[in-house]
């Protein structure tokens, strides 16, 4: 479908599952200040849509508000936070605060798990900070709604570049960063680290190395980056599996990720 199209779009699958999907997320509705959820797949500018409510889908596809893909993990909003029109529509439809979880996929796609609260006072950063509770339902959804992404992939729907916001990808390893000087305030020689309640004094390059790995980045990857051998980048891991005690790779990793947020 191509963005001219949206006039019909109550003929398009994204809506007329609407119901369908707004099934799938009772138990979500039922234990959680939440009434609204929608999972969105990107691949470039084109993407599928599964929403709990296919008229607030509708209004939203339809207007010209702008889409945020930026590659970080979270982005929250609050109603009284948004632009006057685009806040007025929301609370006319009764969200007053959200939560949007954005994650990358090994496919090349991106997908977003999108949550809006009713209550002005709560929103569902509580659900969304909770990981087991997030991935279980990430889950479910999947396997529940699994032949209605499939129907919905055979007619994607396409938006031009003037949809999407033009946010630079923020990269702390980058002198450019918005955030070096913060970064620079802070850096420590030492970083004193909590490991499985052994105190660790890693360096600074054995604990970039780490962040850089668990973020699923491979050695090459990281040494350039870093900008160091690949050979260095061993030297850092196999010191540090030393300071822990781990026997594997794999398990200095999960233990590292264990104490991180």
């Amino acid at each position: 479908m191509n963005i001219s199209d949206l006039s019909n779009f109550t003929e398009h699958p994204s809506y007329l599952l609407g119901d369908k999907i707004a099934e799938i997320c009772a138990p979500l509705f039922c234990n959680f200040s939440i009434n609204y959820f929608c999972y969105t797949k990107w691949q470039g500018n084109t993407g599928i849509f599964l929403s709990s409510d296919k008229n607030w889908l509708r209004y939203y596809l339809q207007s010209d508000y702008k889409f945020l893909l930026n590659g970080k993990k979270i982005h929250s909003w609050s109603a009284n936070m948004l632009p006057k029109a685009l806040a007025e529509a929301v609370l006319m439809f009764n969200y007053h605060n959200g939560i949007m979880v954005e994650k990358a996929s090994l496919g090349g796609y991106i997908e977003t798990l999108e949550f809006a609260s009713p209550n002005k006072y709560s929103d569902p950063l509580e659900f969304c900070c909770n990981k087991d509770l997030l991935n279980q339902f990430f889950l479910y959804f999947k396997d529940k709604a699994d032949s209605f992404i499939k129907i919905i992939e055979k007619d994607l729907i396409c938006f031009p570049e003037s949809r999407f916001f033009k946010i630079e990808e923020i990269d702390y390893q980058s002198p450019s960063s918005h955030y070096s000087g913060f970064y620079k305030s802070i850096d420590q020689k030492k970083i004193r680290f909590k490991f499985k309640g052994k105190e660790i004094l890693f360096s600074r390059r054995e604990f970039d190395v780490l962040c850089l790995l668990a973020k699923g980045k491979s050695m090459a990857e990281a040494a350039e980056i870093l900008q160091i051998s690949r050979r260095t980048v061993e030297t850092y891991l196999y010191d540090a599996k030393n300071k822990t005690g781990a026997f594997t790779v794999t398990q200095l990793l999960d233990n590292f990720v264990d104490t991180l947020f």
